[in-house]
């Protein structure tokens, strides 16, 4: 089932509320998540719209895909579209595990976001009007129950309810303090220049500040059954070692930053050395 997020993990057991509302969440991933895994068709446009630009550019190099090809190009999609069909097929299997808790890992982050962001879209045709319509009851039960047998206030009983049977609902919004799906937007960030450089990012320095790391983007591939590719992800040990490289530069400067503001006159003395915000050191 699903962890959520920004929820009092330890409470999970103490009176139910925890295990209603992943519950509901969970099963309706899995509604998202069967859309495509019950047809290849509406698999195959998911994936296109949204991976078969040149989102996996290279990834035949490190995780080869099934048959033969002479063309490098076809080669990369046919294997990132095996790659993601096989993180969805894990996906459904982690929510319908009813003994364990699971939180996604980012390429998984990224997948469902997608899908909520297709619901989104639907919401505001006749047939996602009709959808939630179809919904409606259930959505109401759920914010009686949770207002009545688990005192929430109406505003958060409110959002919950939805969140639990609407994937429109789960995005995460800007203006929200907290969200029960999303801790934040990193599945946009570190996927921002396709997904081999993501793995570079998240096993590198920031993805280790951020709280991923070489391991998270080891089992990015293991959890699928797939051999973590050395060839992209080097050892870890090396790894240790580049990242506290990074490290040490990111430091050195900051600190040269910080001694230029603490000896500055002026703003425009930072801005004569640095030029615009995006020229400072970690900006």
């Amino acid at each position: 089932m699903f962890l959520l997020a920004n929820f009092d993990d330890e409470k999970k057991d103490e009176d139910g509320l925890y295990r209603y509302l992943s519950s509901a969440v969970s099963d309706t991933i899995i509604d998202c998540l069967d859309e495509y895994l019950g047809d290849m068709e509406r698999y195959s446009g998911f994936y296109n719209i949204y991976f078969g630009d040149d989102f996996f550019s290279g990834l035949s190099m490190y995780v080869k895909p099934s048959g033969l090809y002479t063309d490098q190009d076809e080669a990369d999609n046919h294997a990132g579209s095996e790659f993601t069909l096989a993180k969805m097929k894990r996906m459904k299997e982690k929510m319908q595990d009813q003994g364990n808790y699971y939180t996604f890992d980012l390429f998984e982050e990224r997948v469902l976001f997608l899908m909520c962001s297709v619901e989104a879209g639907r919401s505001r045709t006749a047939k996602g009007r009709k959808k939630r319509e179809q919904l409606k009851e259930k959505v109401e039960t759920a914010k009686t129950e949770l207002r009545e047998k688990y005192r929430l206030t109406v505003k958060r009983a409110n959002d919950y309810s939805r969140k639990m049977y609407l994937a429109s609902a789960m995005l995460l919004k800007e203006d929200e303090d907290d969200n029960l799906i999303f801790w934040d937007d990193d599945y946009a960030f570190f996927w921002r220049d396709g997904f081999v450089k993501g793995i570079d990012y998240i096993k590198a320095f920031e993805g280790q500040n951020s709280g991923y790391g070489y391991h998270h983007a080891c089992e990015i591939f293991s959890d699928i059954g797939l051999k973590p590719p050395l060839r992209l992800l080097g050892t870890e040990e090396a790894n240790r070692i580049a990242n506290e490289v990074q490290c040490e530069r990111f430091m050195e400067k900051a600190n040269e930053l910080l001694g230029n503001i603490m000896g500055a006159e002026s703003e425009e003395d930072i801005r004569r050395k640095y030029g615009n915000d995006d020229d400072l050191p970690f900006s």
